[in-house]
């Protein structure tokens, strides 16, 4: 007889992932940019992503240690590929508004003299 699926949940590695964006804009656009790929079936690896306002929370589920950080390390790659672009995008953002006259941009390349948001918080459990 299987086990319930709960039970098989809590036999599994975790580990969660909390991202601070600056704004809900830009939480929102990594939000679609890392959603967008699925976790193949065959990893063993489960991923969920959640939106907490400006905090972009992803948490993983797996069989083994190696699936965990396989997905977690792949995810991070994705994410800071989405950061680079982020930023790039909003500097050149901010490089065009001053050539026309127009403000600077707050966003991910720290206008204004604040430095960028780098706190990522983690949550690891492992059974035992």
């Amino acid at each position: 007889m299987a086990a319930p699926e709960s039970d098989k949940l809590s036999d599994r590695l975790q580990f969660s992932l909390n991202v601070p964006f600056p704004s809900e804009r830009e939480a929102t656009i990594a939000l679609r940019s890392l959603g967008a790929d699925r976790q193949p079936r065959r990893s063993g690896a489960r991923q969920h992503l959640e939106l907490h306002r400006t905090v972009l929370t992803a948490s993983w589920s797996a069989d083994s240690a190696r699936n965990l950080r396989v997905a977690v390390n792949s995810f991070i790659e994705h994410l800071d590929l989405v950061l680079e672009t982020m930023i790039m995008f909003s500097t050149e953002e901010a490089e065009s508004a001053e050539g026309k006259g127009v403000g600077g941009h707050v966003g991910l390349a720290g206008s204004h003299g604040d430095p960028p948001n780098d706190g990522l918080t983690t949550h690891l459990k492992v059974k035992s």
